[in-house]
């Protein structure tokens, strides 16, 4: 028997909510503004605070250089100090904001101190764009942008002919390495005013939950020549799948759907519409002065207009019920928000809605608003206010936060671990016909945690799941066929199963169909489409998929052979909490093959120790003698 039971109670938490293991994103900004040659530039340092703000409140670590007059030493140095950190980084930006120049068929960052008396000092005075490129290369993905498309002092100072031109030069993708967007403020050779224009865009638009990189710098554009009609910023892109600044990098585009990073939260969102249209039918909620009647007809239309997939005239009627003190209305409308349907999507915003309507008596609503406050979405992460909105909204007659308190009890985050009250809260919730809840029940019986194991009522669940819409559910019936456990054997049927439920936003089937095609049972080995998907699920936030992705890169399954890669993904998985993999990672800094970094190797092995890995106590202890 396969051993993925447990591993599905890993799965389950990662399904309903829960945080994401964290990537590894750092920044460097710089600003740049008193020049020794050429005057004060007011609006860069400014433009910089902006652009840092931004990115430290989506989770970068974020080093700020703002400093008027920045010398070329001082300049080196932060871009060296910046490109160790990228080595072991899974996302590195780079924001420059200050005078740059393009020179000799490369762009050129130039620091305040420079005085340019010809097109010779350049070399000796500024810092070629290609050798900043190179220093960021180790970071699994890049983003350069150069604010720095500024009237050039320099230039006027040589004669006509001239090898240096004014503004920037464009970059071809084949000057950038794979995995990297390189964004300007202005087009190729043209020159904007100081004003501020770009870096106002692209600090607003960083914030935007799961705006994909080239619809994000489109979207700049657009805002930029709203503005200063005659500008036209543009970028160089040199990478495959997607990224947003709030998410990170997917590396397949398979894997995120046009909601872009909402759609793993598709079923959960849909599971509680449900439950709101549920709760309307049954007491209609009290609007105050306006006409219950005509606000609950337009709560309904909504419902009506998201059930036939338009979702713009569905964000207008629960406005508009919202704005007339519908709960509903509030509550619907925020699941808009937060993925996405008919309006920006937007985090905040969808936890403000929830908000009011938990404090107008929607139940499910402060459900919703508890597991915002556990993942940490639109706001604070906050794991005791979760629990007491869930508590709030779990009763015998009102479910809705049942199933989200089962899952903290299931692994013991802000309470005490208790598997037999998990089996509980998720019973209430799968009698309420609330289908997460069945298939966190199922996966109990499935496994024996917290229940006597019993596969023909982890199949009935699991079923009941599944026709319910939860790919959960789906992908539990899915391991049962693997293995027989209560019905026939049946791997076409659980590929089956495995792929609708990776498409449809569950990591953890990825990984157990990237499990099946690795090692070929029933079907033609395939390797590379193996990888690709732990892949997919190592970059939604499952260590396990992260393991495996660097077992692959060990051993050269489907891909090179690449100590290097194997190392960054068991760094990844070793940071979402698996042991094993930090001391795989050990293993290879030791190796030869590997980054060769003793004091890291210690360092994991500590790691793996202290959280009860004995493996790990023992590779410390031959490490610690090994001089």
């Amino acid at each position: 028997m396969r051993g993925w039971l447990s591993a599905f109670l890993v799965f389950l938490v990662a399904l309903m909510a829960g945080p994401a293991m964290a990537q590894q994103k750092i920044a460097l900004v710089i600003g740049i503004s008193d020049y020794k040659v050429g005057g004060k530039l007011p609006q860069t340092l400014i433009d910089a605070g902006k652009v840092s703000a931004s990115l430290t409140e989506v989770g970068f670590s974020t080093t700020t250089l703002v400093k008027p007059n920045l010398s070329k030493a001082e300049l080196e140095d932060a871009l060296l100090a910046f490109s160790e950190k990228a080595e072991r980084a899974d996302v590195a930006v780079l924001y420059f904001a200050g005078h740059g120049m393009q020179y000799a068929d490369d762009n050129w960052l130039i620091p305040a101190s420079a005085d340019l008396r010809s097109e010779a000092h350049i070399r000796l005075q500024g810092v070629p764009l290609a050798d900043v490129v190179e220093l960021m290369k180790p970071a699994r993905f890049k983003i350069i942008i150069l604010d720095a498309c500024r009237n050039n002092p320099f230039v006027l100072r040589w004669g006509a002919t001239r090898s240096a031109g004014e503004g920037l030069g464009r970059m071809i993708a084949a000057a950038i390495p794979t995995g990297s967007l390189v964004a300007f403020s202005a087009a190729a050779g043209q020159k904007v005013p100081d004003n501020g224009v770009y870096a106002d865009a692209l600090a607003r638009w960083i914030k935007a939950e799961g705006i994909e990189l080239r619809q994000l710098f489109d979207r700049v554009r657009r805002d930029v020549q709203q503005k200063t009609p005659t500008a036209a910023p543009e970028y160089t892109t040199k990478y495959d799948g997607l990224f947003s600044f709030t998410a990170g990098h997917t590396a397949d585009p398979a894997a995120l759907a046009p909601d872009q990073m909402a759609q793993a939260r598709i079923s959960e969102l849909e599971q509680r519409l449900a439950e709101l249209e549920k709760q309307l039918r049954a007491a209609p909620p009290t609007t105050g002065a306006a006409s219950s009647t005509v606000i609950n007809a337009l709560v309904e239309s909504g419902i009506a207009a998201y059930r036939r997939e338009d979702y713009d005239a569905a964000a207008d009627s629960w406005r508009t019920a919202c704005e007339g003190g519908h709960a509903i209305g509030c509550a619907t409308l925020a699941s808009l928000y937060e993925l996405g349907h008919g309006v920006e999507p937007d985090d905040k915003e969808a936890r403000r809605l929830y908000s009011k309507a938990c404090s107008a008596g929607s139940d499910v609503s402060c459900a919703g608003l508890g597991a915002m406050y556990e993942s940490g979405r639109g706001g604070a992460q906050d794991f005791d206010e979760a629990r007491r909105l869930y508590q709030k909204t779990c009763t015998t007659d009102e479910t809705s936060g049942c199933v989200y308190l089962g899952r903290l009890y299931l692994t013991g985050v802000s309470v005490a671990q208790d598997l037999s009250q998990a089996k509980m809260l998720f019973e209430m919730s799968c009698n309420d016909e609330t289908v997460l809840g069945c298939a966190g029940l199922g996966s109990l019986y499935a496994s024996g945690a917290g229940a006597t194991q019993d596969f023909a009522e982890a199949l009935r669940l699991f079923e009941k799941a599944c026709e319910g819409g939860n790919v959960s559910g789906c992908a539990g019936l899915a391991n049962l066929y693997v293995d027989g456990l209560g019905l026939e054997k049946d791997l076409p049927e659980a590929r089956r199963l495995y792929e609708a439920s990776c498409e449809a936003g569950e990591p953890t089937a990825c990984v157990l169909l990237g499990d099946l095609l690795r090692e070929g049972q029933s079907f033609t080995q395939d390797y590379p489409q193996a990888l690709r998907l732990y892949q997919k699920a190592c970059d939604w936030g499952i260590p396990t998929g992260c393991t495996n992705t660097a077992g692959m890169y060990l051993n050269g399954f489907g891909v090179t052979q690449d100590y290097a890669h194997a190392s960054i993904f068991y760094d990844r998985a070793c940071g979402g909490g698996e042991m094993m993999a930090c001391i795989m990672s050990g293993d290879l800094r030791l190796d030869q093959g590997g980054p060769g970094d003793r004091d890291g190797a210690l360092q994991l092995y500590r790691q793996a120790c202290e959280a009860g890995e004995e493996d790990g106590c023992t590779r410390l202890r031959e490490a610690e003698k090994t001089p």
